[in-house]
């Protein structure tokens, strides 16, 4: 099974490679490539499902768009599974508490 940053991570590295079809949309100098840091903090961002907006692909690659759909997705199975166990553990202490 992978872990969550292993997933952020592997994203990060694809991202990085098809940078030139995304766009920056920060304030300053615009990078033309994902460096490092930044193809992590998107992927991180898109992994989370935030989406701040500050980078996205363009409307007009539709390879990049299905890369950050996938992420996304994963993103929420990564969210349903916490969820998930925090429930199970929830109902775990509840009936404990109606046993004693």
């Amino acid at each position: 099974m992978f872990s969550f940053l292993q997933v952020a991570v592997s994203f990060a590295i694809l991202y990085a490679a098809s940078s030139e079809n995304f766009k920056f949309n920060v304030s300053g100098s615009t990078p033309a490539r994902f460096d490092e840091i930044s193809a992590v903090y998107y992927s991180l961002v898109t992994l989370v499902t935030l989406g701040y907006g500050d980078i996205y692909p363009k409307t007009d690659e539709p390879q990049a768009q299905l890369l950050v759909i996938i992420e996304l997705l994963v993103g929420l199975y990564f969210l349903a599974v916490l969820i998930a166990i925090f429930s199970s553990w929830g109902n775990e202490l509840q009936s404990g508490r109606k046993n004693s």
